[in-house]
């Protein structure tokens, strides 16, 4: 079945990317085929002051996996893959979708592709974000030890949902006592992100998240795997306290919007796992709250999935990690089949029309 008919035939809840999906050549294949896409990167390099293209395009991966520069260029990846879509499909993609959630920085993509927020201020307003965090690293004697580490492990699918749930309460409560045990002043770890029943990440100092990992599978033998990210600070983590305060004037109460929709599209936070609609104090509240805070992902996909439970859902952006997330863990589909489709690439677009 075409894209297009499966669209026509079911709803949708788009999810969007963040850090540690990032490419090299990230939507040059898009830009290279569609002018529309053209338009959107030549706005962005324009709105930002400098090539986020160049970045993104270019061969230093150092510099894409710099925060300042990865944000802005997920951002661009995925307002590109969702208008290059709805270009091809020629109807509003918005007509058929019941909510949107992105992955930490992936939440702008939804502010602005649920009209709340104009692409050039998020653009704006994550690159700044980058820059607040890079700042927050930067005031500790070496930034370089910070990092995260995304914990894998190998879950049952014999257990029902409710022992399974049971389970993982048990398994982020053991993790979080295992991070204050090892943290010290100064030199702390903790969990941030809550992705799926088989993956947990963690952040703080690298030291300390080495001693946490020991720790973590010699209690948890179902902990197969470690691996670092191509993330350059502790995100979602207290280090990142103070670029809080350093957003404060830059998200402006102003900077957000009610759509001009007379049902605006609900989006789930992170912070929270809430479904937020027209609340927009709460919802700037929550994104700055989520800066040193954990993603909730697998929470917010079962808030989705219990509120829309024969909805599609649609990855929009770099690469497809989200999507392999749901179709590899049982317990995020709440038993259930589950429907995830990514649309990344020129091959993305074309094979589906």
């Amino acid at each position: 079945m075409s894209l297009t008919k499966l669209i026509h035939s079911k709803r949708l809840i788009l999810q969007f990317p963040g850090q540690g999906s990032q490419r090299l050549g990230m939507c040059k294949d898009l830009v290279d085929h569609f002018p529309l896409a053209r338009d959107l990167m030549k706005t962005a390099n324009e709105a930002l002051g400098f090539s986020i293209s160049n970045v993104m395009f270019g061969d230093n991966i150092e510099m894409l996996n710099n925060t300042k520069y990865t944000q802005p260029a997920l951002l661009v990846h995925s307002v590109i893959a969702y208008r290059v879509l709805e270009e091809a499909m020629e109807q509003p993609l918005l007509e058929f979708v019941d909510a949107m959630i992105g992955h930490s920085v992936g939440e702008y993509s939804s502010l602005v592709l649920s009209g709340r927020m104009t692409f050039t201020d998020a653009l704006k307003l994550v690159h700044a974000r980058g820059v607040a965090m890079n700042a927050a690293a930067n005031l500790l004697n070496d930034p370089s030890s910070l990092g995260m580490t995304a914990l894998v492990r190998s879950v049952s699918h014999t257990l029902s949902i409710e022992e399974m749930d049971d389970e993982l309460f048990k398994f982020q409560t053991s993790v979080n006592d295992i991070c204050t045990e090892v943290s010290t002043l100064g030199d702390t770890v903790s969990i941030a992100a809550f992705n799926s029943p088989s993956q947990v990440v963690l952040s703080g100092n690298k030291g300390k998240i080495t001693e946490a990992v020991k720790v973590v599978k010699r209690t948890f033998p179902s902990v197969k795997l470690a691996v670092p990210l191509q993330v350059s600070t502790a995100f979602h983590s207290p280090y990142m306290t103070p670029a809080i305060s350093m957003l404060q004037d830059v998200f402006s109460d102003n900077i957000m919007k009610q759509p001009p929709t007379p049902a605006p599209i609900p989006m789930v936070m992170n912070v929270d796992a809430s479904i937020q609609v027209d609340d927009l104090k709460s919802m700037k509240s929550k994104l700055l709250a989520g800066i040193n805070n954990a993603v909730l992902w697998y929470p917010s996909v079962q808030t989705l999935r219990r509120r829309y439970p024969s909805s599609i859902f649609l990855e929009l952006g770099s690469g497809n990690t989200l999507t392999n997330l749901l179709l590899k863990n049982k317990h995020m589909n709440e038993g259930k089949d589950v429907q995830s489709i990514s649309i990344s690439t020129l091959e993305d677009i074309t094979k589906f029309k």
